[in-house]
C-alpha cells in the first residue's frame, strides 16, 4: 500500500466526521444538551488529529499521481484539501479548549 492508497483509504473520514461533528455540536446548543456537544466537541477534536495523516499522505499521494498521463492536474484538489486542513485544524483546536 502506498500513499496513494491510504489517502484514498483516509480522505473522506475527517471531511464527513467533521459536518457531523459541527451538527451534533450545534445540535446540543440548541437542544441545550451537553452530552451532545462534548459528542461534537471530542469528534471535531479527533477528525482534527486524522486530517494530519490525510494532509500528509495526501502530499506524497501527489508525487505519485503526477506520474500518470491520465491525471492532468490536481491543483483544485490541493487547494480544496489545503482549506479543509486548516478549517478543521482550527475546529479542532477549537473544541480542545472548549472541551
Amino acid at each position: 500500500m502506498n500513499a496513494a492508497h491510504l489517502h484514498i483509504i483516509l480522505n473522506h473520514f475527517p471531511v464527513i466526521g467533521f459536518i457531523l461533528g459541527l451538527g451534533i455540536l450545534l445540535a446540543g446548543t440548541f437542544l441545550r444538551q451537553a452530552i451532545l456537544r462534548q459528542a461534537g466537541l471530542l469528534l471535531l477534536f479527533l477528525m482534527a488529529l486524522l486530517i494530519i495523516p490525510v494532509n500528509y499522505s495526501g502530499h506524497e499521494a501527489e508525487e505519485i499521481v503526477e506520474k500518470l498521463a491520465a491525471v492532468n492536474s490536481i491543483a483544485e484538489h490541493e487547494k480544496a484539501g489545503e482549506w479543509a486542513y486548516y478549517l478543521t485544524l482550527a475546529a479542532g483546536l477549537f473544541a480542545a479548549a472548549a472541551f
